[in-house]
């Protein structure tokens, strides 16, 4: 998750006096960035092209939002 690199997604909300991090739990709780991480979509995976295709697009699922901001930059 950024500069800070830690082995799990438990492990920053983690409390132990050495490997604490406190900004995330300060910023938010464990369970509410899992339930936007478990809910938050921007593509129907229906569409999505098989891996093994020639056209697979490894951006896939953030391709819709990555046009917009692109669209944004140029316009702005």
């Amino acid at each position: 998750m950024g500069i800070v690199q830690k082995p799990s997604l438990h492990s920053y909300w983690e409390k132990d006096q050495v490997t604490v991090t406190p900004s995330f739990g300060n910023i938010m709780s464990h369970n509410r960035f899992m339930n936007i991480l478990h809910f938050i979509h921007f593509a129907d995976n229906e569409s999505e092209v098989p891996h093994h295709s020639a056209q697979q697009d490894h951006l896939f699922k953030i391709r819709s939002v990555l046009d917009e901001l692109r669209r944004q930059f140029r316009q702005n």
